[in-house]
């Protein structure tokens, strides 16, 4: 299958039932032909719980020739649920399924549950007990029919916890640590703010901002992660909404910071602001089509490697141009403030490098991590795709938001800057305050900006946020 046909399995996922697989008139497989369509993660069946159930339902077949078929048979397909291996023994050994008389068969052995249809019967719903849990390939195979024909109808497994797949399984604790963390913070940090004597700052509002959209996300999730269990509709697509806006603002947060934001009494003017939300915006583009292709990768019968380097290449070639730009932009934010001899904006530029040093070597750890698990892995240990697509991300989203809410209680702005007196080279601090030039007050269109010779956009970084 190739990277395009992934594109479109993941938009028919997104649009359909998130627990099950959706088929909309798809084109059935040729005659003696097998179609490996979806593959699932089912509960292992235990003394106290019932076996998995598959549900077919309103599954029909339609010829594609409306003028009839060639046969003057009615063309039918065999759908069948088996497990992962035998599906692998199948296609390693090149194993048939139809006989010579164009019979559907396979080997009891491979615990395989079937259902017939054929284009006469309409559409067919079914509920088949599977007998064996762990993972499994839904399939179509054609042993009789010798005409195209189109395929619509969706099928989902009920496990002994209800419709969600087992690789979704495994998210709903890791959503609820972030919703009670997210609530946490919120509180804790919003009663500090209080307490503070002066107003909040624009980083305390970013930072507001971020944990409460990581709130909204997770409360979102842990919701729609319900709903998919009990086999409701859900908003699967509100959540991933909220999780890319948390992601640009988050990202568009890094920038401004590195580009000054904090460290000076001036706000970024238009132009270093737009040029922040460009950089995130691209960034973006270039990670979804990895996003969309590791997040359907558990369930496709057969992935190739190549696709997997072409989703995740543009992202990698865009993330180490950013970092590029983000260490220079830094350095020239340190430069600048060693060359106002302001210590403490210094020191706490100091710290937020070090801080997204971490955050950048995690973020290529878990890439790593998503790229090296093999398909045993997740069939063997479902946990370890919610751990390195879900846990890892939102567990270091947080800690880095955290952080920074612990940073930005010290005010960034050194006390030269806070007073609207900037020292330089040849005069420091004190004598700058004595300076003839200094004498009766600076102009505001005559103050140096921290970057640009220009006046500033604004006249304060945030001592309030209007």
């Amino acid at each position: 299958m190739s990277l395009t046909q992934r594109a479109a399995l993941a938009a028919c996922l997104v649009a359909g039932v998130r627990a099950g697989y959706v088929m909309e008139k798809e084109e059935g497989p040729g005659l003696f032909y097998v179609h490996g369509r979806y593959k699932f993660y089912v509960s292992e069946k235990s003394p106290d719980s019932d076996a998995a159930v598959m549900e077919i339902s309103k599954f029909q077949i339609t010829p594609s020739n409306l003028a009839g078929t060639t046969s003057g048979n009615p063309p039918k397909l065999n759908l069948a649920m088996v497990p992962l291996r035998s599906f692998q023994q199948f296609v390693a050994d090149n194993i048939s399924m139809c006989t010579e008389d164009h019979i559907f068969r396979i080997d009891p052995r491979h615990s395989a549950v079937t259902k017939e249809i054929s284009s006469t019967a309409g559409a067919v719903s079914a509920q088949l007990k599977l007998s064996e849990g762990g993972a499994h390939m839904f399939m179509i195979v054609n042993c009789q029919s010798n005409d195209a024909v189109t395929v619509g109808g969706s099928v989902r497994v009920k496990n002994s916890w209800g419709y969600l797949d087992g690789t979704d399984y495994y998210k709903l604790p890791v959503y609820a640590c972030a919703l009670g963390v997210s609530l946490i913070s919120i509180f804790v940090y919003g009663v500090v703010i209080m307490q503070q004597e002066e107003t909040i700052r624009d980083t305390q509002y970013y930072c507001l901002l971020l944990v409460f959209m990581s709130l909204v996300e997770a409360g979102l999730a842990c919701g729609n992660l319900y709903m998919e269990n009990e086999g409701m509709p859900t908003w699967h697509s509100i959540v991933e909404a909220v999780y890319l806006a948390k992601l640009m603002y988050g990202l568009t947060f890094m920038a401004q910071t590195a580009m000054g934001l904090g460290f000076t009494v001036h706000r970024l003017d238009w132009v270093t602001t737009t040029k922040c939300y460009v950089i995130v915006l691209v960034y973006v583009l270039a990670a979804m089509p990895k996003i969309r292709i590791l997040s359907i990768r558990p369930h496709l019968a057969l992935f190739d490697t190549r696709d997997i380097i072409q989703a995740t290449a543009p992202v990698v070639i865009v993330t180490s141009v950013i970092l590029c730009w983000l260490v220079w932009s830094l350095g020239s934010l340190m430069r600048e403030l060693r060359k106002r001899d302001d210590s403490d904006a210094l020191a706490a530029c100091k710290r937020i490098a070090g801080l997204f040093g971490s955050l950048m070597v995690a973020a290529s750890l878990t890439l790593v991590g998503q790229m090296g698990m093999s398909e045993k892995e997740v069939a063997k240990s479902t946990w370890k795709f919610a751990l390195w697509n879900d846990a890892i991300a939102s567990a270091t989203f947080l800690a880095i938001i955290i952080a920074m809410m612990y940073f930005s209680m010290e005010n960034f702005v050194g006390i030269a800057l806070q007073m609207d007196q900037l020292p330089t080279n040849e005069l420091d601090v004190e004598d700058a305050a004595d300076s003839p030039n200094n004498k009766g007050g600076a102009h505001d269109d005559e103050e140096e900006a921290i970057f640009g010779e220009g006046p500033p956009s604004a006249q304060t970084i945030g001592a309030a946020v209007e």
